[in-house]
């Protein structure tokens, strides 16, 4: 079970580095990063020097003291060892509708069902 959960995992994780679900979002002048991926549930926040994420998987991983890497992460770190993602450049003027915007999908994300 623990094997087909794995190649499972593996296999969604190429699909969106293929489809282009991963993203390195770059706003300029100050040279900010913020790194997303297209989740099934909605774009997720990937905080990659901390190894954290948005999404509900690693919340709850991290609330039951079982800290488990989610896919979103992994993505991540494998679409930018293997340099295979979308990078969008944005002035730093729209950062904060950017952000806006990101952090209401994330908030609808935990409070629907």
């Amino acid at each position: 079970m623990v094997q087909r959960n794995s190649i499972e995992i593996s296999s969604r994780i190429d699909k969106l580095i293929n489809n282009g679900g991963v993203k390195l979002h770059k706003f300029f002048p100050s040279n900010r990063e913020i790194w997303t991926v297209v989740g099934s549930l909605g774009d997720q926040i990937v905080f990659i020097n901390n190894n954290y994420c948005t999404c509900k998987a690693l919340y709850f991983s991290i609330m039951r003291n079982n800290f488990r890497i989610c896919y979103h992460l992994q993505t991540v770190l494998d679409a930018k060892k293997n340099e295979k993602y979308v990078v969008t450049e944005i002035s730093d003027y729209d950062y904060y509708g950017f952000i806006s915007l990101l952090t209401k999908s994330i908030y609808k994300q935990f409070t629907t069902k």
